[in-house]
């Protein structure tokens, strides 16, 4: 059964080719443990990085992500349904199952904070809820 892991707030995710010329690595640029926007209200830009495990990636899949503030219903970011296609699953290691699967990163670009508050970032694959990680938001000023 899929499982979220790995879930990190940061500055920017760049993704980065890997050493050995196969694939890429996704580099964390400044790890967040709570997100501080200049003002409050105002808009913050910052990315996620997460990994999903315990799937199959040889068959279609879907993934939706939410970003929104504790308790209330509005959704700051809902990216949708979002296809993942089949992907060659290279074994070289030949992992356990629920150790294999796909890792992620993505940007929130501009995103509207009205107030200080606990947020979550709520991941859905397969239209299953698999996971939710919580931020704290406090402007500096």
């Amino acid at each position: 059964m899929a499982k979220l892991a790995n879930f990190i707030y940061c500055i920017s995710a760049d993704r980065v080719p890997a050493n050995d010329g196969k694939g890429v690595s996704i580099n964390a640029m400044g790890v967040m443990t709570a997100l501080t926007p200049e003002f409050l209200p105002g808009t913050f830009t910052f990315s996620v990085i997460f990994s999903v495990l315990d799937i199959d990636v040889s068959v279609d899949n879907s993934i939706r992500i939410v970003f929104s503030k504790d308790g209330e219903e509005a959704d700051l970011v809902n990216t949708g349904i979002i296809m993942l296609p089949p992907m060659p699953e290279p074994d070289e290691v030949e992992l356990p199952k629920e150790y294999k699967g796909v890792y992620m990163s993505m940007d929130f670009r501009n995103v509207v904070f009205e107030t200080e508050g606990l947020y979550n970032t709520t991941v859905f694959f397969n239209s299953q809820l698999i996971g939710s990680s919580p931020i704290y938001v406090k402007g500096k000023r």
